[in-house]
């Protein structure tokens, strides 16, 4: 499991995006299960501490296309989103920070 989580700090030290695709007969005997129950509760707290977003690859389907019938507009100083599905989305705005990106998120409407 040392692989696995030597590549999650990789992928997500530069934002990216992991994909698990584990095949039950893969996880049949009880060695192989202990170490996908290890994955899951480390993918948990790697969620937790990173604020992921861990999901179901249909639903990020979902999402993706739902963002792609949205638009960034220029509104006066800011920003806003707009089109179907404005609501569940979060502009964010990438700043680097060394040899990172830092993402400023601008305070929700109250």
């Amino acid at each position: 499991m040392g692989l696995w989580k030597t590549q999650l700090e990789l992928i997500t030290g530069k934002n990216g995006m992991a994909s698990f695709i584990i095949h039950p007969d893969h996880i049949a005997d009880a060695n192989a299960r202990s170490v996908y129950q290890r994955l899951l509760g480390y993918l948990r707290e790697v969620a937790s501490k990173n604020q992921a977003w861990f999901s179901v690859s249909s639903a990020i389907d979902r999402w993706w296309r739902a963002r792609g019938k949205m638009n960034a507009v220029a509104d006066g100083n800011t920003w806003r989103i707009e089109g179907e599905g404005a609501e569940r989305a979060v502009l964010a705005f990438a700043r680097p920070a060394g040899d990172r990106l830092v993402y400023d998120l601008p305070m929700a409407a109250a």
